[in-house]
């Protein structure tokens, strides 16, 4: 069964929130269909258990002209960062680390990194070691993108081929390659969920997937 078919659904006044507010969301969303922005796309709010708002709008497959539908299922792509989290803080309830233990202590190859100073021109060492605190809050230094047009370090991360082997090997070359910033110093989006999944692994024994499966979707009846 769907998630939105065990909701019951309330007229939004009625919890707190306004029909009228709810109703701009449509043509924007709309708009990005029409601009060709996205092919498809579901929004759908509850609030207090009662569904509010659940609208599609689409295609989930243009050349076939199939629209999308309530029940479409989607990639969750960084929606899986959330549910890393979880499984970390499980891990932290079972008392195997500290939020402030560093990550070293588990992958070796973050023992002694190395920092880009803030114009990217030299690289200095790390002030203090990456935490699993600054994992959960993206606050490592490691990136996706450093979002600029001649920072050294994208290239760095683009030679190394990081997805071109197992998590293992992945975290491995991540630890070869400078941080963007020193340690709990800054804000940036990035690789610090994959280096999660990979201390899920380390931490219980357990290949990532099947930790998610036995440890939460399987408990929860997902």
């Amino acid at each position: 069964m769907a998630l939105y078919e065990g909701l019951p659904r309330a007229v939004p006044e009625d919890v707190g929130m306004s029909t009228a507010r709810l109703r701009r969301m449509t043509p924007v969303m709309q708009g990005y269909v029409d601009d060709g922005k996205i092919p498809c796309a579901l929004t759908m709010i509850a609030r207090e258990g009662k569904l509010v708002h659940f609208e599609k709008f689409g295609m989930q497959d243009i050349a076939a002209a199939k629209p999308v539908e309530f029940d479409t299922i989607f990639r969750l792509y960084s929606m899986t960062k959330p549910i890393t989290s979880i499984a970390v803080m499980m891990l932290y309830e079972e008392g195997h680390f500290q939020l402030t233990t560093p990550v070293s202590k588990f992958v070796p190859a973050f023992k002694d990194m190395k920092v880009y100073t803030k114009d990217g021109k030299n690289i200095v060492d790390a002030e203090h070691e990456v935490t699993i605190k600054h994992l959960l809050t993206h606050t490592t230094g490691f990136i996706y993108s450093s979002d600029t047009d001649d920072h050294p370090i994208d290239q760095q991360y683009e030679d190394a081929d990081l997805y071109g082997g197992d998590l293992a090997n992945m975290i491995e070359k991540l630890g070869s390659i400078p941080l963007i910033h020193q340690p709990g110093s800054a804000w940036k989006y990035g690789m610090s969920t994959d280096v999660l999944g990979y201390l899920v692994e380390i931490v219980s024994g357990m290949p990532f997937a099947t930790f998610f499966r036995t440890r939460i979707f399987e408990p929860l009846g997902m």
